[in-house]
Order: structure tokens, then C-alpha cells, then sequence
């Protein structure tokens, strides 16, 4: 499980990204993103 578990969310966090890219300009992905990666960070999931 621990193994397949990232993969899924890496899966869906690729068709996240594409969704959001499709719906908002680049500029406010980026930011969007950068606010999630430093919030899962924080919580020590990533990093």
C-alpha cells in the first residue's frame, strides 16, 4: 500500500494540474500550486 498509494496520488495529482490548467491562466496554477506544496509540506508530507 505504501508503495501504490503515492503512485495514485501522483496519478491524480497530474490530472489535477492538467484540470486546473485548462480552467485558470497559467500564472494562477503556479501560485495555486505553490500554496498547496507549501501547505503539504508543512504538514510534512512532502519534503
Amino acid at each position: 500500500f505504501s508503495f501504490i498509494a503515492p503512485m495514485v496520488l501522483v496519478c491524480c495529482w497530474e490530472l489535477v494540474e492538467r484540470v486546473v490548467g485548462i480552467m485558470w491562466s497559467g500564472g494562477v496554477g503556479q501560485e495555486w500550486r505553490r500554496v498547496v506544496l507549501r501547505r503539504m509540506a508543512g504538514k510534512g508530507v512532502i519534503g
